[in-house]
């Protein structure tokens, strides 16, 4: 089994093949400051998990009890209760609140001053010459963690509506799964992203 470091680098390798050169000829076309193919494809995704999102709060918003479970305590015994409304709306409000979050910073990130962007070494990152190319990373990395923030909630949603439409509500222990998984995919970007911002600066 590859070992934890050795994930992480050829997870780096995707970003950037020649962060340690002059910028390829490709490069040079990503430091155009509108959005990559790549980013346009997560925030087309991130925008599906929203919809779909909304699309499970309506569903069930029928087909469920007029009292919920709203919080569950670590064991999945429920300790929480509110409306079925409330609990719809909460999650219609979450997912688009995610949404507007992540899409949002990734249109702001371009026009924020230097001053508000911390990076390794952003001296060099954002000199005129790689500024573009360095925040389209930046906005790859905040776009993908805002897809999985959305694919977690929808799983954790289900996850509550299921147990709501048991006759003792209890949270499945698979949210904790999911909250792993979670957890770990964002430790990963965040890792990858802050290794490739200081390959530069390897002797």
């Amino acid at each position: 089994m590859p070992s934890w470091s050795a994930g992480v680098a050829a997870f780096t390798h995707t970003y950037c093949e020649n962060a340690n050169g002059a910028p390829s000829d490709e490069a040079q076309v990503a430091m155009k400051p509108s959005f990559s193919s790549s980013n346009a494809v997560w925030l087309c995704a991130l925008a599906i998990l929203t919809v779909a999102a909304l699309a499970q709060a309506g569903w069930y918003s029928a087909r469920l009890p007029e009292r919920v479970a709203t919080h569950f305590e670590a064991d999945g015994v429920a300790d929480g209760w509110g409306s079925r409304m409330s609990l719809v709306l909460g999650q219609a409000g979450i997912s688009l609140a995610v949404f507007l979050l992540f899409a949002g910073i990734g249109l702001l990130l371009p026009r924020l001053p230097d001053a508000f962007i911390n990076l390794p070494h952003k001296d060099h990152w954002l000199a005129p010459e790689r500024r573009a190319q360095s925040l389209q990373r930046v906005r790859g990395m905040l776009l993908r963690i805002g897809c999985a923030t959305a694919a977690f909630l929808l799983v954790l949603f289900q996850l509550i509506y299921a147990a709501n439409r048991a006759p003792e509500p209890r949270l499945s222990p698979l949210s904790w799964l999911a909250l792993a998984l979670f957890l770990a995919y964002v430790a990963v970007e965040i890792v990858a992203m802050l290794l490739l911002f200081s390959r530069r600066f390897r002797r």
